[in-house]
């Protein structure tokens, strides 16, 4: 699931309320926590992107009986899973470097043979906001806002993400408050995060 080409693609935005230079980085060399939810059947860890998994499964990545993942990231991803910024973004998002190059990147459970038996997600406490896991070959900051309404419904998405290159979180949050929906994405990190297991879409 492509959940930042869900909000951030065919869309129209424009311009950003604040200055490029505030923006929040969360970079990541390697994952360690405690897990909600997993179970013994999961023998390895794989990588996954857009276009199929990424190197080797993880062997030993996931210990249930202290219910532990921990595993360092690879230092680079093949550019075969590699798509351009302006892929997942529409010509109305500020693209601070447009030739920079980003995967999407989910880790999956997977058993001894290879069957998928979930995701691990990094969500907060009350799992409203889930932090998605970004690799990109160069620094690169996508800024924008927009807000429409329809049938008496308010759409509204915002998007304050500044990239470095490497790893990175990019935390993915929505908001309803009456007939207003927000869709945030932000490298900016809330904080009380934690890790689950789970066969769908935290929210």
């Amino acid at each position: 699931m492509m959940i930042a080409a869900l909000i951030c693609s065919n869309i129209t935005f424009s311009g950003c309320s604040k200055d490029d230079d505030d923006l929040k980085t969360s970079v990541v060399t390697s994952i360690d926590g405690q897990v909600t939810g997993g179970t013994a059947n999961i023998a390895r860890v794989w990588l996954v992107s857009e276009y199929g998994r990424i190197g080797n499964p993880l062997e030993g990545a996931y210990t249930h009986s202290t219910t532990t993942l921990k595993f360092d990231l690879p230092e680079t991803v093949p550019a075969s899973h590699l798509s351009s910024v302006e892929y997942f973004v529409d010509e109305g998002f500020k693209v601070s470097n447009k030739s920079a190059n980003i995967s999407f990147v989910e880790i999956e459970g997977r058993t001894s043979t290879g069957s998928y038996l979930g995701d691990f997600f990094y969500v907060n406490q009350r799992r409203e906001i889930v932090a998605m896991l970004v690799y990109a070959d160069a620094d690169v900051n996508i800024t924008g806002s927009y807000s429409e309404r329809e049938d008496g419904y308010t759409w509204r998405e915002n998007c304050r993400v500044s990239l470095k290159k490497g790893w990175n979180w990019v935390y993915h949050s929505e908001e309803e408050s009456g007939r207003t929906y927000t869709f945030t994405l932000s490298t900016e990190n809330p904080g009380n995060m934690t890790w689950v297991f789970m066969n769908d879409y935290p929210f």
